[in-house]
């Protein structure tokens, strides 16, 4: 039986709310959105060594993925219905275009080694879409059959796509070059909000924001499809996650630690009283800080 698990090692204080996260092998930093404040941290190891600021203010950063082909940093904006394209840059980043033809509130986002593509869940049009990293365009929208996709992770040994959601994670086909709706397969009933891979050990990591379970990491066997267990983070949500093959550590991002969750209006969006959607929510500081936690995720045997 494969061994899995992890414990949680060190804490990162970052900016306000922070959601998705990407490694960049290239320089080593882990890069951090934070959708409160408008900006995107860098973490090298268990460090806050500085930070980019996304244009316009009220973006809403949220998710990122790492092109290895071009090197761009991939950011979604589910205030601004917008992919930010960034160059990082030693402890800085430049916001260099901006892709508008997504979906509305892009969530998560994943980049497909194979195609060299971008995969960006759409949490209200619930539609998945397709950027050329060449183009830096999308062209194709998807439906994969779930309620508010969220998180998105390429599985690089099978090249499968896995999306998030509120109905629970969808397995899609992400092989072709151009891609389709092509359902693999519908994992657990459970509302998935990131995902990530981590090629050491062929595992999916999902975070869940659901009540239920509390703040879990769900662990996908990707060779089967499978669930194979659940690591407990914290008393409530967790957000999002990335793996860094540099030290082998799972960073999962900690969004209400010492915070208090309530229904606000946005300049873009009108007052959701409660709902499955995470982008209408807002965060008021009760206690506490803003934290990122670190993991080491246990290898199979």
């Amino acid at each position: 039986m494969p061994q899995v698990g992890g414990a949680v090692i060190a804490t990162v204080n970052v900016g306000i709310q922070p959601e998705g996260m990407a490694f960049d092998p290239a320089n080593g930093y882990v890069y951090v959105a934070n959708h409160g404040s408008g900006t995107v941290s860098i973490i090298s190891g268990t460090m806050n060594v500085g930070s980019v600021t996304i244009s316009p203010s009220y973006s809403g950063p949220y998710d990122l993925a790492y092109d290895s082909k071009n090197q761009y940093l991939y950011l979604t904006n589910d205030g601004s219905y917008t992919v930010s394209v960034i160059e990082p840059s030693l402890d800085t980043g430049t916001q260099v275009e901006t892709v508008t033809d997504v979906g509305q509130s892009p969530a998560g986002i994943a980049y497909d080694s194979f195609t060299g593509y971008l995969y960006v869940a759409n949490a209200l049009s619930d539609t998945i879409s397709v950027i050329s990293g060449s183009s830096n365009a999308a062209f194709v929208n998807l439906s994969v059959g779930g309620a508010s996709p969220s998180g998105v992770a390429f599985d690089s040994s099978n090249g499968y796509v896995y999306v998030t959601g509120y109905d629970g994670v969808a397995v899609v086909d992400g092989n072709t070059e151009l891609p389709t709706n092509t359902l693999v397969k519908f994992l657990f009933q459970a509302y998935g909000s990131y995902a990530a891979f981590d090629p050491s050990n062929g595992y999916i990591y999902v975070s869940y924001m659901g009540s239920q379970f509390g703040g879990s990491v769900w662990v996908i066997d990707g060779s089967t499809n499978t669930v194979l267990s659940s690591i407990h983070i914290s008393p409530g949500p967790i957000a999002g996650l990335a793996y860094d093959s540099a030290n082998g550590y799972m960073y999962v991002a900690d969004p209400v630690a010492g915070y208090s969750i309530r229904s606000a209006e946005r300049p873009w969006s009108s007052t959701r009283a409660s709902g499955p959607i995470h982008s209408t929510w807002s965060l008021t500081r009760t206690t506490g800080t803003f934290t990122l936690q670190i993991m080491i995720p246990v290898q199979s045997q």
